[in-house]
Order: structure tokens, then C-alpha cells, then sequence
């Protein structure tokens, strides 16, 4: 879940893990900012969920039982230039706070 993804590394890392079997799904910011992403990921047939309900300025990604949460947006320059932070968050209690939110936010989008 992003505001948007534009850097390449992580968009190729997401449509990798597709190819690899991993079960993917993506909530973006349904703007012009997103369009070649989210026709890169519906091509590797990823489900993507723009956010018409509510404006998503989160930045997570949910792999494995372990939670990535930051301020950091999946560009190139928030992930080498600017100050930012992010955290994983590894206990089960929290991981899972965060996943049934992702999950409420997918429900809630188209």
C-alpha cells in the first residue's frame, strides 16, 4: 500500500515476486502519477486497487508475517536523498493490526 510507486528496483521487486508465486496484491493512489505502474503490475496480472474512498499516504508492504511501515514513498529520490524512517515490525500482535487494516483498506477499494 503507497501513495505511489515510481521507482523501477521496486516496482521489479513486486512484479518479481509475482513471477516467483507470491501471492501480490497493491493499493495505490489512483492518479496519472501511478498510471504506468498499475498497467505494469495488471500485466504481470497483479490485482491493484486505486483508493477512491479515502486519500492513502500510507507506505507498507506486508511480506511473510513481517510488516514494513515508513515514511518513505517508493521513489528514487525518498529512498536516497531524503531524511525519511521505516520500521518492521516483526511481533505477530502488531504485524497483524496492520495486516486486518490492509485488508479493511482493500475491502473498502475498487
Amino acid at each position: 500500500e503507497a501513495l505511489y510507486v515510481s521507482e523501477n528496483d521496486v516496482r521489479d521487486a513486486i512484479g518479481a515476486a509475482k513471477t516467483r508465486g507470491v501471492t501480490v496484491r497493491v493499493i495505490l493512489e489512483a492518479t496519472s502519477d501511478n498510471a504506468d505502474t498499475i498497467a505494469y503490475f495488471t500485466g504481470l496480472g497483479i490485482p491493484v486497487h486505486g483508493t477512491a474512498s479515502f486519500y492513502n499516504h500510507a507506505k507498507l508492504i506486508i511480506a511473510d508475517g513481517v510488516v514494513f511501515v515508513g515514511s518513505e514513498n517508493f521513489s528514487l529520490t525518498a529512498l536516497t536523498r531524503n531524511r525519511e524512517i521505516g520500521a518492521l515490525v516483526f511481533e505477530p500482535a502488531p504485524a497483524a493490526v496492520i495486516q486486518n487494516q490492509f485488508d479493511s483498506d482493500w475491502s473498502s477499494t475498487n
